[in-house]
């Protein structure tokens, strides 16, 4: 389905991110429905440009909206920003051309992935398991969220940081 850019009917005085905790399960949604159902969560406006064909899966419970919105926006290769009281979403260039792992050891592939990256990560030594995948034209977080899934992993993110740990640790 193709997503026609979508005018804002409601502007926001004030940002929303900052107080808003949110529970989202999203399984292959469309990336576009996917940031609209995140505004309108908020009640706040938003423009979609076109560009995205992606499907997003997001599993996260009470987390701020700024969390949300990355999430989803990471697995669409999406940027967004805050501008005159509505969200702005748009497709941002791939960070990964292509990139392919055979039945690789999970550290190593996290090293390959994050290689010639300006990226900062942290892998926890108890996470072990192969993993497999083709990705073309996508986001390093896309690519990185399938490889923990393979291996019963999560990560966090915080600006240019990756922290990656079992998905059992409670720790941040």
């Amino acid at each position: 389905m193709a997503m026609m850019p979508v005018l804002p009917v409601l502007f926001w005085q004030n940002d929303p991110r900052p107080a808003t905790l949110l529970r989202v399960s999203l399984i292959r949604v469309e990336a576009a429905d996917a940031m609209a159902m995140l505004a309108r969560s908020v009640g706040a406006g938003f423009v979609i440009s076109d560009g995205f064909n992606r499907k997003v899966t997001v599993d996260l419970d009470e987390v701020p909206l700024e969390v949300a919105l990355r999430a989803v926006c990471d697995q669409a290769n999406a940027s967004y920003e805050w501008k005159d009281g509505a969200f702005y979403f748009s497709p941002r260039g791939p960070e990964i051309g292509q990139i392919e792992f055979l039945d690789e050891p999970f550290s190593e592939a996290v090293t390959r992935l994050f290689q010639r990256s300006s990226c900062e990560y942290a892998v926890s030594g108890q996470i072990r398991g192969l993993v497999n995948g083709r990705f073309i034209d996508t986001s390093r977080a896309a690519v990185l969220q399938e490889l923990c899934r393979q291996v019963g992993a999560k990560f966090y993110r915080k600006g240019s940081f990756y922290r990656v740990m079992p998905r059992s640790s409670t720790a941040k």
